[in-house]
This record gives structure tokens, sequence and C-alpha cells, in this order.
């Protein structure tokens, strides 16, 4: 029995998912009480994007035995996204207030928090990711995010941000969140400083029609026309997909 789900593992993680997969389904065809490979197969599951059939492994899997914080985390993560969002948010909590979890958890943890609004207590994940790891530059981005979310003064967010563009420069995403913290604090000649040198490319990761009216504004100070032209354009293109995860 173990055999079967050892070789599944190894498969998984050597991403090989279909194969472990298909492994699993012989285990529990075997063995269809077996708490571990069905766990196994909703994580699986759920990295597929396949959520009501992760959340039906999971939730047998719990019904034999506790959960794995990996396994609570999918099943959070498959509530939310098969239309049980107060069960998702239930589980977020809980699992944020869960002192020994896996470092490498929390930053999902917090993404499911902020889906649920619950910025403060994102908040809090986030810099427990930063305690665990200094060198998270993403988890420090979290912080500032669901900072500016709960209306934290901009002059508060932005000094996290200006400590993560020194750090990270070369990451777009971070100098046009400082930029867009400057316009805030009506500071649009540094505001284009933080993004003069952006590339078309860079340009293209921008998904949110707010932030790009104000680089087509920006830029336009700037009296770089191409990228005034280009984020114009491009804010026409997206105007009705919003997709949001950016300082607005």
């Amino acid at each position: 029995m173990e055999e079967k789900l050892t070789r599944a593992k190894t498969y998984y993680k050597n991403g090989m998912a279909s194969d472990a997969l298909d492994i699993l389904s012989e285990q529990l065809d075997e063995y269809p009480n077996d708490a571990a490979s069905l766990e196994l197969q909703g994580l699986i599951l759920h990295s597929f994007q396949e959520y009501q059939l992760a959340r039906q492994s999971i939730e047998t899997a719990a019904s034999i035995q506790e959960l794995s914080p990996s396994a609570q985390l999918a099943l959070a993560d498959s509530y939310w996204f098969t239309e049980e969002q107060s069960l998702a948010t239930k589980i977020f909590n809980q699992l944020s207030q869960c002192e020994k979890l896996p470092s490498h958890l929390l930053p999902a943890i917090a993404i499911g928090l902020g889906r649920a609004q619950s910025f403060h207590a994102a908040i809090e994940v986030c810099r427990r990711s930063v305690d665990s790891d200094p060198t998270g530059h993403q988890a420090r981005y979290g912080v500032a995010f669901y900072m500016a979310k709960v209306g934290y003064p901009p002059e508060f967010v932005l000094a996290i941000m200006k400590g993560l563009v020194d750090i990270m420069p070369s990451v777009f995403h971070y100098r046009n969140a400082m930029a867009t913290l400057l316009c805030q604090l009506n500071d649009p000649d540094r505001a284009f400083l933080a993004i003069a040198d952006a590339s078309f490319v860079e340009l293209d990761t921008v998904t949110c029609p707010c932030c790009l009216e104000r680089l087509t504004r920006l830029f336009d100070l700037g009296g770089d026309l191409r990228k005034s032209d280009y984020c114009q354009e491009r804010t026409m293109i997206i105007r009705s997909d919003n997709q949001g995860g950016q300082f607005c």
C-alpha cells in the first residue's frame, strides 16, 4: 500500500502529476479509505484547478483523519472556487491563526484572506512570512498592498514600497506601485521617474485600466508620447477586463 503512495509522491514532486493521479486511482480502487492517498489526490486535482473533484477527495480524507495544513489550504481554495466562500473564509482565518504553519504556505494563505477581504489578517500573515524569510520580496509587497487596501496613509505604504524597489529595482510591478503612491501624494515628477524606463514588454503586464490611465498621464508629463499612446491603446483594449491586484 505504501509503495504506490510513495511512487505517486515522487512522480508529483518531479512534475509528473498526471502519472501520479493514475497511480493514486489504482491505489484508491484497492484501498478507498486510504486518507493519505485521498489527500494527495486532492492536492494534485487542486493544482489542475479541478476544484470540485479536489474538494470531494479532500473532504473524504478529512472524514477519515485530520488534514495536513497543505490539504486544508487546498480545501479552502476549492471551497472558494465552488461557491462556498463562507467556508473558505473560515478555513483561511483558522489557518492564519496557527502558530506552527510551514512558512511556504503563508503567501497562499494571505492571498486567500485577501480574496475574502480579510485584509488585516492578510497583513499579519505577510508579516509572518517576512519574518520567516527576510529576503521574501513578494511578502513585503503583500504587506504594502493590503495596507493600502485597508486605508493606511500613502506615506506609510510608500516607505515599504521604496525599500522594496531599492531591493528589487528590476521588478516593474513594484516601481509602478510606488509611482501610484507618489501620485496619491501629489508628486507626479518622482512618480514619472519611477516608471520612466519601463519597456513595452513591462507595460504589457499592467492589466488595470486605472493604472494604465495613470501611466498615460505620467508619460505625457515626461514627454514620452510613444509610451503614452501605447498605454492609452491598452486601456481601451482591456477596459472591460479589470483583473485587479495592483494599486489603484
